[in-house]
């Protein structure tokens, strides 16, 4: 692998990336949020942020509300009862279900969760490296990709699998390895050069 590859495989495995997850909304309830200034907004809670919730409503748009800004959240069933004194409203901390697309990634890096059996994402680094990852069985994730480099007779081949073997409710133990490599793409034949990569043990703590 010539130095050139080397370097990109560096940037590479600390880039920024862009990720484009599954995302479940439909097993969270469809609620109607009502605003200090009586504003109304009814749809589905996508994540929630110590400021913010993440809404989409019914007609597909996205919408970052304040939560200081919130007078009450009840569901849409219930929504016949907002002019009564008394309605009923819903703990948005306890209650309220939805998927965090990135439980088992940070933004460079992977947290110590696993997917689920089957959740996957495709994420884009840099526009010239994609990668896409699966849950297997809840405990192992099998992920990696080829680069797209324009004019590039070597591209570069990069394998992520990690497994999860120690899962409590708020505790994750995880243990992987990034493997780097390049094809080189002549004709029918396909060569692969040595590589490099890396091995890493974790721990995720917390809700």
């Amino acid at each position: 692998m010539n130095l050139r590859l080397k370097l990109l495989g560096i940037i590479l495995i600390f880039t920024f990336s862009a990720i484009f997850a599954q995302v479940d909304t439909t097993k969270s309830p469809i609620l109607v949020i009502t605003l200090k200034d009586s504003t109304e907004y009814v749809g589905r809670i996508i994540s929630s942020e110590s400021k913010f919730l993440i809404f989409i409503t019914r007609d597909s748009n996205e919408v970052k509300i304040p939560k200081e800004k919130i007078q009450q959240v009840i569901k849409f069933e219930d929504s016949n009862l907002a002019r009564k004194k008394n309605p009923v409203v819903v703990d948005t901390t306890k209650h309220i279900e939805y998927t965090d697309a990135n439980l088992s990634r940070m933004i460079i890096f992977p947290t110590a969760r696993s997917m689920k059996s089957l959740q996957g994402y495709v994420q884009l680094n840099e526009l010239f490296f994609p990668f896409a990852a699966i849950g297997i069985g809840n405990f192992l994730t099998i992920g990696g990709g080829i680069s797209l480099i324009p004019s590039m007779k070597e591209q570069m081949i990069y394998f992520s699998p990690k497994i999860t073997p120690i899962h409590f409710e708020f505790v994750d133990l995880a243990a992987g390895v990034f493997y780097l490599t390049s094809s080189s793409f002549n004709g029918t034949k396909i060569g692969f050069p040595e590589g490099f990569g890396i091995t890493y043990a974790m721990g995720t703590i917390g809700d």
